[in-house]
């Protein structure tokens, strides 16, 4: 902020021992956005009147009034450059101060272009990092696809092991807990298989005894 001078000389020569070995373009940007971001917050009222009317003063100075033509369109296209400048996204930082630090702007449809080219620039970037992460992925993919080619068994064709360790060709390596699940089921295999035995032959017992009592009542007919 510049600091109150006793007449409008004394404050130009402010400036230009502040400003002067560079460009005001950066800083003519600077108070266009303060005064579109000036807000009251905490601040008493008059405090943000200070505050508003010092940056129209700093900008005054830095940009004083003129009647000549061709500062007027010079003026008129630096303000459309501010414009666009400050509707940038935050990604487009660097280039923003690349042209504020020039001493004089190019034409408006150069820093047009220059943005453009920027903006291609980083979505070439993007999509070769796309890509990137991509290639990676099917990297792992087929690492992963590798892996698991590997650890087939040769055995009994299943996944997630080797031969050396299928429990179908090596029971012994089996864990305790599956042994005794197996062995449960296996008990109950047999108590089925018994009880359908035992009903079977229940019936075969029928048959015959029906059959015998049959035979015995057909000889007892033919006594009589």
């Amino acid at each position: 902020m510049v600091t109150c001078a006793p007449t409008s000389k004394a404050l130009w020569e402010q400036m230009s021992n502040l400003y002067g070995q560079e460009s005001n373009l950066g800083r003519i940007f600077e108070i266009k956005r303060q005064i579109a971001d000036i807000k009251k917050e905490e601040k008493i009222i008059s405090q943000l009147f200070g505050d508003y009317e010092d940056l129209w003063n700093e900008y005054n100075t830095l940009r004083p009034i003129t009647t000549d033509l061709k500062v007027l369109r010079q003026q008129r296209e630096e303000d459309m450059i501010f414009g666009l400048l400050m509707s940038l996204e935050e990604s487009y930082a660097p280039l923003r101060q690349e042209i504020l630090r020039m001493k004089n702007f190019p034409p408006y449809q150069e820093v047009r272009a220059m943005i453009q080219r920027t903006a291609a620039s980083m979505r070439l970037e993007a999509s070769q990092s796309k890509g990137h992460v991509f290639t990676i992925d099917l990297e792992e993919q087929k690492a992963n696809k590798v892996q698991e080619a590997k650890n087939i068994c040769g055995y009994c064709k299943k996944p997630n092991h080797t031969k050396e360790k299928c429990w179908r060709l090596h029971p012994h390596l089996r864990p305790d807990h599956l042994k005794k699940k197996d062995q449960s089921s296996h008990n109950s295999a047999k108590i089925a298989t018994l009880e359908i035995a035992i009903n079977d032959i229940s019936k075969l017992l029928k048959e015959v005894k029906t059959s015998l009592n049959d035979q015995g009542s057909q000889n007892e007919q033919g006594d009589w």
